[in-house]
C-alpha cells in the first residue's frame, strides 16, 4: 500500500453544503496506482479527521475501500486529514470547501 498514490475522491472535496452530510472515498493503491486487493493488505486502514469537527465516522467498505462522512455546520474551508496505517497520505491535509446553506424563507 502506498500513502504516495493513495488519493480521496468524492463530493465533500468539491460540493459541500453546511448542514448536510458529504462525504469522501478513499481506495488503498498499490504504487503502481492499482486497487490494493492482495489479501497481506486487506487489515490496512484508513482514518479521516478534521481538526475540531468530531461527526467525522469512517466506514470500511469491502476489499481496500473506505467511506469518509462528514457533517459541518458553518461554512468555510476545513482541513481534511487522511491517514493510511497511521501514515498521512501524501497530499494531505486536503480542502473541503463548505458553502453556506440556502436561507430558509419565513412563512
Amino acid at each position: 500500500s502506498s500513502v504516495n498514490v493513495t488519493t480521496p475522491y468524492g463530493p465533500a472535496l468539491s460540493d459541500f453544503t453546511a448542514g448536510t452530510i458529504s462525504s469522501v472515498q478513499v481506495d488503498i493503491l498499490d504504487n503502481f496506482g492499482n486497487l490494493q486487493i492482495n489479501p497481506t493488505y486487506l487489515q490496512d486502514t484508513i482514518l479521516c479527521e478534521v481538526p475540531n469537527i468530531y461527526n467525522t465516522n469512517t466506514t470500511k467498505l469491502k476489499d481496500s475501500r473506505f467511506k469518509c462522512d462528514f457533517s459541518m455546520t458553518r461554512s468555510g474551508k476545513y482541513k481534511l486529514f487522511i491517514y493510511l496505517n497511521g501514515d498521512p497520505l501524501a497530499k494531505s491535509p486536503f480542502t473541503l470547501p463548505v458553502r453556506a446553506a440556502a436561507p430558509i424563507a419565513s412563512t
